[in-house]
């Protein structure tokens, strides 16, 4: 599980992953959270989310990617388009 800002809103958002998918529950600013009803296929055998800025978006853009290594060794790039 990771806890960061995934949408760009300053409210810490959280990153559920479960079998091969990642859920997002994004941060309503009091304490509570909304799960998005889609799930991020990240592959057979996830393992831990890195969160990282790896398309050249602006640090201030506050909307990181995510990475998510597998067991079989490659690993599943989820770049965050949000604006």
């Amino acid at each position: 599980m990771s806890v960061r800002d995934v949408n760009g809103d300053g409210i810490p958002d959280i990153l559920l992953p479960s079998e091969a998918d990642v859920q997002i529950a994004l941060g309503n600013g009091n304490g509570t959270f909304q799960i998005l009803q889609t799930n991020f296929g990240v592959g057979p055998g996830w393992g831990q989310i890195l969160l990282q800025n790896l398309h050249g978006q602006s640090p201030k853009a506050g909307v990181p990617d995510m990475v998510s290594p597998d067991s079989t060794g490659g690993i599943a790039v989820l770049i965050n388009t949000t604006k």
